[in-house]
């Protein structure tokens, strides 16, 4: 059985009127074991849940854009909180574990980083919930933080190999 991988991203947010993550996913080659989803961003655990269940991937790649960063961010670790600028930083699960850490290795190489701290935003949440879910299924899962100046055929070729990668040397 072929793998099957949702790779995804997010909309525009804040002050911000596009989001790299959504652009990359509109320029990667179509491939029928690939699900592209962008995602509003918003702290929605069904949100997540319905498209996971939906597409019922083997593989899951998220793609966020980070702010600062100067190089693509492996993330490593979610946190079990979040929060905006706003707000009280809350559980994404009550019950669960403190931190997760991705099942899914990406290439390195000098555009990359590896990092624990993918913050207390949409991103992280996003990790969180997935990687919950991976822990059922059995799924895996990794998380880049792109930054939102980044070259973007850079970053494009890099998630293109990285996808290339799982599919061929099963991550």
């Amino acid at each position: 059985m072929a793998t099957k991988a949702l790779l995804y991203g997010f909309g525009p947010y804040e002050e911000f009127d596009r989001n790299i993550s959504e652009t990359i996913l509109g320029l990667l080659d179509p491939s029928p074991e690939l699900v592209r989803k962008v995602f509003d961003t918003r702290f929605s655990r069904a949100m997540f849940q319905h498209s996971l269940r939906q597409h019922s991937p083997d593989v899951i790649i998220g793609l966020g854009q980070h702010r600062r960063a100067r190089k693509l961010r492996l993330e490593r670790k979610a946190l079990n909180r979040w929060g905006d600028r706003q707000s009280k930083l809350r559980a994404v699960s009550k019950s669960g574990p403190p931190r997760l850490y991705v099942n899914l290795r990406l290439p390195e190489d000098e555009n990359t980083t590896v990092t624990y701290d993918a913050g207390t935003y949409v991103c992280n949440f996003s990790m969180y919930v997935c990687l919950e879910h991976c822990i059922t299924t059995g799924a895996r899962f990794a998380f880049i933080h792109v930054p939102r100046d980044y070259d973007v055929a850079l970053a494009t070729a890099y998630v293109s190999r990285a996808v290339r990668f799982t599919f061929s040397e099963g991550g």
